[in-house]
């Protein structure tokens, strides 16, 4: 038996259902908007990502107010579920400094900085998600300090 569309496929689904086992508690604690969310988030791929359910969340985002603060208030229980308990504070710490760094905007708008957190919010969802997937992500290790030695 070869590698191909099917047996990924039952690779994804086998991963989801353990997931959604292992977080069993953790999902019949969200709101009804954050289980849109989780299942919004369940068909993201690559650049392929809808954001119906995430926009409608950003609606209520108030101008100035940080990401981990609009995370805690809106989708605190989605988080929990998605996000390794150890790698809490660190997924707050990063989407709280997303607007310290540039990112690419698309082919025609090189890079985005900005100071206002609007611009980043839809990235806190793209991260949570790469948490929910791989229970890690390699670049928080070097915002966070983790591989930077200390005196450095």
């Amino acid at each position: 038996m070869g590698y191909d569309w099917n047996t990924r496929k039952k690779l994804e689904e086998d991963y989801k259902a353990q997931w959604r086992k292992k977080n069993q508690l953790g999902l019949l604690l969200l709101t009804p908007e954050q289980k849109r969310l989780l299942e919004e988030m369940d068909g993201w791929y690559g650049w392929q990502w809808g954001q119906k359910a995430v926009r409608q969340v950003l609606e209520r985002y108030e101008e100035g107010e940080k990401p981990s603060g609009f995370m805690k208030k809106h989708c605190k229980q989605l988080v929990k579920c998605c996000v390794p308990g150890e790698l809490l504070e660190d997924y707050y710490r990063i989407i709280d400094k997303y607007n310290q760094f540039q990112y690419a905007g698309g082919i025609w708008r090189r890079s985005m900085r900005s100071p206002d957190y609007r611009p980043f919010m839809e990235r806190a969802f793209l991260l949570l998600n790469t948490y929910r997937i791989f229970g890690l992500f390699a670049v928080g290790a070097v915002i966070t300090n983790e591989f930077i030695p200390s005196g450095t």
